[in-house]
């Protein structure tokens, strides 16, 4: 990338982030208390169970999973690695088509790094950055921030609740990552997950989850639990059109 196209993503990029915070100190609706603020879920109700998927949106995947999802009429809640919407513009497309089809979608932060190693001005930054780039999608402001490799400690946790933001991790690992076929997750899964579970997934994946999640899913049902997105934000999304910020190159 050349200093020319490198200046002019930063300068795009901090537009975002000043029209975001202008909307905020602006609008009663989204920047201002009115009253005492309804509690996040940051857990399913009882008898139902929260899949949740990371490190997406992917152009090639992502949309596997939305298929199965709506096949079923199931909820789920998709952490964002921000820095994905900073590769390519159309990314952008597929948060709002997760939105439209009534998923949460919250932070994963901005890069895919370790951040109790890094310093407090840093992991502000990380998590601002996902903030802006999410809410420039088109979905609403993330109350939910899940740590990269769920790494945590009390500086994570404070600068996330100072931005608005509650650690969410998860009880149940789909093992996705380690097992890397259908079968082995379907049985981790059918042993280890029921009610009352947030399970972690990921978006890219998607092979794997193409036969594996809907025996996940038909299974569960024929058990009588319920499924539920998490950490749907109390405000409204907002209303104007995504058109209105300003899109990001292509790195």
């Amino acid at each position: 990338m050349d200093g020319d196209r490198f200046g002019l993503w930063r300068a795009r990029l901090l537009v975002v982030g000043v029209l975001v915070a202008l909307l905020l100190s602006t609008s009663p609706a989204l920047g201002q208390e009115t009253g005492e603020a309804e509690p996040i879920p940051t857990n399913p109700t009882p008898g139902a169970i929260a899949l949740t998927f990371d490190d997406g949106p992917f152009e090639e995947w992502t949309s596997v999973i939305l298929e199965i999802l709506a096949r079923y009429d199931v909820k789920a809640t998709f952490f964002i690695s921000a820095y994905r919407l900073a590769i390519r513009a159309e990314i952008f497309e597929i948060v709002e088509e997760i939105v439209a089809a009534g998923h949460s979608v919250q932070s994963h932060g901005y890069g895919h790094i370790w951040l109790p190693a890094r310093a407090r001005d840093k992991i502000r930054e990380e998590l601002q950055m996902s903030i802006d780039l999410i809410v420039a999608a088109g979905a609403p402001r993330p109350t939910c921030f899940r740590p990269p490799y769920g790494g945590t400690n009390d500086v994570v946790v404070s600068v996330a609740e100072e931005l608005g933001l509650e650690v969410v991790l998860w009880t149940v690992d789909s093992a996705d990552t380690v097992l890397q076929q259908s079968t082995g997750v379907i049985r981790w899964l059918l042993a280890h997950a029921g009610a009352g579970d947030i399970v972690l997934m990921h978006d890219q994946w998607a092979p794997v989850h193409r036969t594996a999640l809907p025996v996940v899913i038909e299974s569960l049902l024929e058990q009588g639990v319920e499924f539920e997105s998490i950490c749907a934000p109390a405000l409204e999304k907002v209303t104007f059109a995504p058109s209105g910020f300003p899109r990001l190159l292509p790195l």
